[in-house]
């Protein structure tokens, strides 16, 4: 047993002694190499890193920048290298046991100790370089998976992205510390970065599941970028990733784009318009309008009517009119202009559908369901046979359908939708990703309208706990769950707990979003309709004159949200038999939405019948 510990000890030295032997490394680095043979696998480990020439311990360490498996392609990559040079290397790396083979002969993987030991031989430049080169790899790959996402292709890109989620991380992660520290950071990284298309990106890697975690990261680049000379360009291309989900990120992004770039530059514009839906998210629709009316103004002027920055603007700019109900008339005509550029220009591209759909979401809101309900077929119809019946887009148009089906009151047919856009979203993007979760709560409440509450109930419940156990206790969507869950018990008439509820969800969104947040708003008119249903009118009377006098300071007087409070505290004070005073405010919600919304809007013919409801109490029959 001695002769074979002695043998194995040995063979140990016998590569180093005959590297000694043709003067490769000096007796200085059999030294460092065995004065920690305390730790056997270290000492082995030192030893071997030694046998190799110099040049080959700097590339070992160069690949010491993958945090998990990396291929041939991704090693060349970060090497400079082709894809059969880099190979001949991973060979000599695996004979040394430097390097693991993965599940197929061109996936490698370094082991943590061999991973933080050739680092360490590397030194700090080579680690730059390295990194530098593995950002570079990574932005490029994102922005290729983002675009085939796109194509009848999605599912491999989508399974890359996931696959590739911790060197998604560490990308994101080592491009704001490489911004940070470099005076004059790589022309190259920059190009790389820039030509990502954020939106895209942003849509993928949400998709593939990684959307919290990335974007958490780049939250941290704040403090990491002090805005010296050198670093301006990196932190405004840096920021403008973030500023998809951070509008003060955007503020900064164009800030810093305006001071390295210009403001005429592409990439200012792009921050304007990444500001301009922090502003809606925010609700601050006149403002965001006026940003993106600048930046397509200022594209069709210079760029001309068919260019793509040109027309993405106008995609922005009708969206935001739009979709947030600002003034859906007014927005009709600008959709219908995109989808007609589009059609000319792209044909039956996916930006073409997505144009179909925005065009139909505002024709839903100006209450033309019948129209929209044209438009969403022909986007189910398109998107499918496009991209596949599997596409989350496709999934998304399914869904969409259903909810206007839903609005139409065709609430069977709405239920099977709903039913199927859940099943593929779990199945595709897994049960517990927001859509997912989406889809659950948009089932209950097509069951509500169906009366169907005890189902419903069962749903919400779902769609609270998975919520709050995915995205936080405090995540707005989850504190809308649980106001969703309130308003399904008060139909069953269980006030009670729905009071609790509605109270817990006012507290929670006036302690995070702020007492003037449109949510916070809702949520005090929430409580004032389940305080009417209770018979406490005074209470809610209240409440509704502080809802009504909270809105019209934030979101202005012919905002359909203020407007609806109007409508409310009429109702509230009829029911107190204080008919004269509600039949003024049913006149005036009547007046406001006729000339916000139109007269065959569903609300205003609403408005109507309550006004008249309001005069027949009061016996003014004629």
């Amino acid at each position: 047993m001695a002769w074979v510990l002695l043998v194995v000890g040995l063979s140990q030295f016998l590569a180093p002694c005959r590297q000694l032997c043709t003067g490769i490394f000096r007796w200085l680095d059999l030294h460092d190499a065995i004065a920690g043979l305390r730790d056997r696998t270290s000492a082995v480990l030192n030893l071997t890193l030694c046998t190799l020439p110099r040049q080959q311990q700097l590339l070992l360490a160069k690949l010491s920048v993958f945090p998990s498996n990396f291929t041939v392609v991704g090693a060349g990559a970060v090497l400079g290298f082709s894809e059969a040079r880099a190979y001949s290397l991973m060979r000599v790396f695996y004979r040394h046991g430097l390097v693991m083979r993965g599940s197929s002969t061109n996936l490698f993987s370094l082991h943590m100790a061999v991973r933080k030991a050739s680092a360490a031989l590397g030194g700090e430049a080579v680690a730059t370089h390295g990194q530098s080169h593995f950002v570079i790899y990574v932005f490029q790959q994102l922005d290729q998976w983002a675009r085939m996402f796109y194509t009848p292709a999605w599912e491999l890109p989508l399974s890359l992205a996931r696959e590739a989620g911790p060197d998604i991380l560490a990308a994101f992660e080592l491009a704001g510390k490489l911004a940070a520290q470099q005076s004059q950071p790589q022309a190259s990284m920059l190009d790389a970065i820039l030509a990502v298309d954020a939106a895209l990106v942003h849509k993928l890697l949400s998709c593939a599941g990684y959307r919290k975690g990335t974007w958490d990261q780049l939250q941290h680049l704040h403090g990491s970028i002090n805005g010296r000379p050198g670093q301006q360009v990196a932190a405004a291309l840096l920021l403008r990733c973030m500023s998809v989900e951070d509008y003060d990120a955007a503020v900064k992004a164009h800030d810093l784009c305006c001071q390295a770039l210009g403001s005429g530059h592409p990439c200012s514009i792009a921050c304007v318009h990444a500001m301009a839906e922090g502003q809606a998210k925010l609700h601050r629709y006149q403002e965001a309008e006026a940003l993106l009316r600048d930046a397509y103004e200022t594209r069709l002027r210079v760029m001309g009517r068919l260019a793509p920055a040109t027309w993405m603007s106008l995609q922005e700019l009708a969206n935001c009119i739009g979709s947030v109900r600002l003034l859906p008339a007014k927005a009709e005509p600008l959709w219908s202009e995109l989808l007609e550029v589009l059609q000319q220009v792209l044909g039956d591209h996916p930006d073409t559908l997505r144009a179909r759909v925005g065009l139909a979401s505002c024709l839903t809101n100006l209450g033309k369901l019948s129209e929209a309900e044209v438009l969403y077929r022909e986007s189910l119809a398109s998107r499918q046979r496009v991209l596949g019946p599997e596409h989350p887009d496709s999934i998304s148009s399914v869904n969409n359908l259903a909810s206007c089906l839903k609005d139409q009151g065709k609430l069977s047919e709405a239920e099977v939708l709903y039913r199927e856009s859940l099943a593929s979203r779990q199945r595709v993007l897994g049960p517990d990703h927001p859509d997912s979760i989406n889809s659950v709560n948009n089932l209950a409440v097509c069951l509500s309208n169906q009366g169907k509450l005890f189902e419903a109930e069962v749903l919400y419940r779902e769609s609270v706990s998975s919520l709050q156990r995915v995205l936080g206790p405090d995540h707005p969507d989850s504190i809308s769950s649980i106001n969703n869950l309130a308003v399904c018990l008060a139909d069953q008439g269980n006030l009670s707990e729905a009071v609790v509820l509605f109270r817990e969800s006012l507290a929670s969104r006036q302690r995070v979003l702020g007492p003037d947040h449109p949510d916070s708003m809702s949520s005090v008119s929430n409580l004032a309709g389940c305080l009417t249903k209770q018979g406490k009118l005074s209470e809610a009377e209240f409440l509704y004159r502080e809802s009504l006098a909270s809105r019209q300071s934030v979101l202005g007087l012919d905002h359909p949200d203020s407007i609806s409070s109007i409508n409310n505290l009429a109702i509230c004070l009829k029911n107190q038999g204080k008919l004269s005073d509600a039949e003024v405010l049913f006149r005036e919600s009547l007046a406001s939405r006729q000339r916000v919304l139109g007269p065959d809007f569903p609300h205003s013919i609403s408005s109507a019948n309550k006004l008249a409801i309001c005069l027949k109490k009061q016996e003014k029959l004629a």
